[in-house]
């Protein structure tokens, strides 16, 4: 197992790396013997936040868990609660799903409000309230979409704690987006146009 540690906004801490570490491998032994597990580990303080988040890649899954105390040694406790429940729940996936090195990858633009003008006071006045607000794209992003079926999207969007998950579709070989609905459902998006026949 690979682990990467990292602390932000605050000061490195070997007994809190060597506790945290210690009760991670505890955890994935339990349901990924013998399995390639890379493994991040991010330390952050937010005003009184203590936050503690773990990222598991597991055959091409990712698991997240983040959870925030005002102890780091309670956020650890808890982010490895939720991680425990979540392997417990597809421990059985990870060892039999064999990623087929297949992957598609999509780039994503990050937008930002435009540099707001100056109107004159008038047209201030005047201009709606409910005006949209320009924005800009500041970047782009390239993403990988793996190849999954539906099913197995909506277990990786769990298991990132994700409002939305983009994939490629094993069945239609497209892009896709599951996406939480506010119901508790989920929405299956076909982001790629249809092909003319």
């Amino acid at each position: 197992m690979q682990v990467s540690v990292a602390f932000r906004q605050m000061d490195t801490s070997e007994p809190l790396q060597s506790y945290a570490t210690r009760k991670l491998e505890n955890v994935l032994a339990k349901y990924l013997i013998g399995q390639d597990v890379q493994s991040q580990v991010v330390f952050s303080v937010e005003r009184f936040w203590h936050i503690a988040n773990f990222t598991i890649t597991i055959n091409g899954w990712t698991v997240k868990a983040v959870e925030r105390s005002e102890n780091m040694y309670s956020s650890v406790d808890l982010a490895l609660d939720k991680l425990d429940r979540q392997l417990r729940r597809v421990k059985d996936r990870f060892r039999s799903h064999k990623p087929n090195g297949r992957e598609r990858r999509f780039t994503m633009g990050v937008l930002a409000p435009s540099a707001p003008t100056e109107p004159p006071v008038e047209a201030a006045e005047e201009q709606d309230a409910a005006a949209p607000t320009p924005v800009t794209v500041v970047k782009h992003e390239t993403y990988v979409a793996p190849y999954m079926t539906a099913e197995e999207a909506v277990l990786q969007l769990g298991l990132r704690g994700a409002e939305f998950f983009v994939f490629t579709n094993s069945e239609s070989e497209r892009i896709n987006i599951i996406h939480r609905r506010h119901d508790g459902g989920y929405g299956l998006i076909d982001a790629e146009p249809p092909q003319d026949s």
